[in-house]
């Protein structure tokens, strides 16, 4: 008889937890370099770094998951990968900088100081514009999800 959480038992539902953590990482490291070139910290490009994680970590973990679990339950048609991995893109984005940004933020300046409206206004307009990274990065997490599910059931 197993332990531990029953959500964890199932290790394709560990491996998207870890892929989603990695995922975020990378994305951090990505948007770190561009938001540090575009601004001109060439001597500090990393230094946004742990705010972009911090932000960015629950929420990829979280669509890592469901999509394992989206994984379980419905067959890997081309397709049909892409645009769960381009829902799971979007939504991802858009809760980081709706949900994740406003706490991040509130926890480093207090929340008294933290406009929350407009992070939650432009949230939908980060998702948008951030596609081109965090879209390649949800497809790849999305392939290795159904490609670990499917040696699982051979």
């Amino acid at each position: 008889m197993s332990t531990g959480p029953a959500l964890f038992r199932n290790s394709l539902h560990f491996f998207a937890l870890v892929l989603g953590v990695l995922a975020a990482a990378a994305g951090s490291i990505v948007l770190a370099m561009l938001s540090g070139f575009l601004i001109g910290y060439s001597s500090h490009p990393f230094e946004t770094l742990p705010w972009i994680f911090a932000v960015s970590v629950v929420p990829t973990a979280v669509a890592a998951l469901v999509l394992a679990i989206a994984a379980g339950r419905m067959p890997g048609a081309s397709k049909r990968i892409w645009l769960v991995a381009l829902f799971a893109a979007l939504v991802t984005v858009a809760f980081s900088g709706a949900l994740g940004a406003p706490i991040v933020q509130s926890l480093r300046v207090g929340f008294s100081r933290v406009n929350v409206s407009g992070y939650v206004l432009w949230s939908p307009i980060y998702a948008i514009v951030l596609l081109p990274v965090s879209f390649p990065l949800a497809l790849g997490v999305a392939r290795a999800i159904w490609n670990r599910r499917a040696t699982a059931h051979t």
